[in-house]
């Protein structure tokens, strides 16, 4: 026997008591959303060794990307769509002590509409950590001792490249033990960043929480802790402020005042 509900009005119904309670019933038997732990600043100072050391440099590149992505608060999927890198060093008598990367990224995950994913967004991202040692070269001498893609420098003592089509800043690591021209997934870099981690001597019970979408919430959950203000924090996040969509939100001079307020955080850690 077949039974036909036959619908006058099929808004009125949906609206109807009975379904707006069957409707929330249901959503309050969903799952609740856990989000990752953030990083300690113990393991980012540990990334940041790893990237430094001449020990492995498969190692370095793999956690120097993981450094891109904590102090460039940057999903891993950000980290791939970058196209453009220039470099803004800090010298004190002769001596590189400090400095910035200026870079773009095209089709961010936050990018919601057509224009805004066919739109430039300027990132900015300290040279120096925690441990105050310049892990973006060493992670650029990595690549190039790996054979990686070269990333072009324009003049001798300044940095400028420009990423092409199929040269992502990590690489897939094939089981052969080649590189391919894909970048890493966010999956594949979760696995990275637990082994690294693990390498140095973080317990399980640590690494529990953490996947690759801690080092994005790394610095913005200590900004939070520092009392750093929310205006700030979501410059520093790249989040677009309702009614503020205007694409000079993320100029590059704009994010002046919020990496000056990361900078102190850095500082205290």
């Amino acid at each position: 026997m077949v039974h036909i509900v036959d619908f006058v009005d099929t808004d009125e119904s949906a609206t109807s008591p009975r379904c707006i309670g069957s409707a929330h019933r249901q959503f309050l038997g969903k799952k609740a959303l856990r989000q990752k732990a953030a990083l300690t600043a113990l393991m980012v100072f540990a990334l940041e060794l790893v990237t430094v050391s001449t020990a492995s440099p498969v190692n370095s590149v793999e956690a120097g990307l993981a450094c891109l992505c904590v102090l460039g608060r940057l999903h891993v999927s950000d980290a791939g769509r970058i196209k453009f890198i220039d470099q803004e060093p800090l010298h004190d008598q002769g001596v590189l002590v400090g400095g910035f990367l200026e870079a773009a990224a095209v089709s961010t995950k936050i990018a919601k509409s057509k224009e805004k994913k066919t739109t430039f967004l300027p990132i900015v991202v300290p040279m120096f950590g925690f441990p105050g040692f310049n892990w973006w070269q060493a992670f650029v001498d990595a690549r190039r001792s790996l054979g990686m893609t070269e990333l072009v420098s324009a003049t001798e003592g300044q940095f400028c490249a420009i990423l092409a089509e199929g040269v992502p800043l990590l690489p897939r690591r094939m089981q052969d033990g080649t590189w391919s021209a894909q970048p890493a997934k966010a999956d594949e870099v979760t696995a990275m960043l637990l082994r690294l981690l693990a390498s140095v001597g973080c317990e399980a019970a640590a690494l529990k929480e953490v996947a690759s979408h801690s080092m994005k919430a790394t610095l913005l959950s200590m900004a939070a802790k520092y009392g750093v203000d929310l205006r700030t924090r979501q410059l520093l996040g790249y989040h677009v402020v309702k009614g503020e969509e205007s694409a000079l939100n993320y100029g590059r001079d704009n994010l002046g005042a919020p990496v000056h307020e990361l900078e102190k955080l850095l500082g205290t850690q």
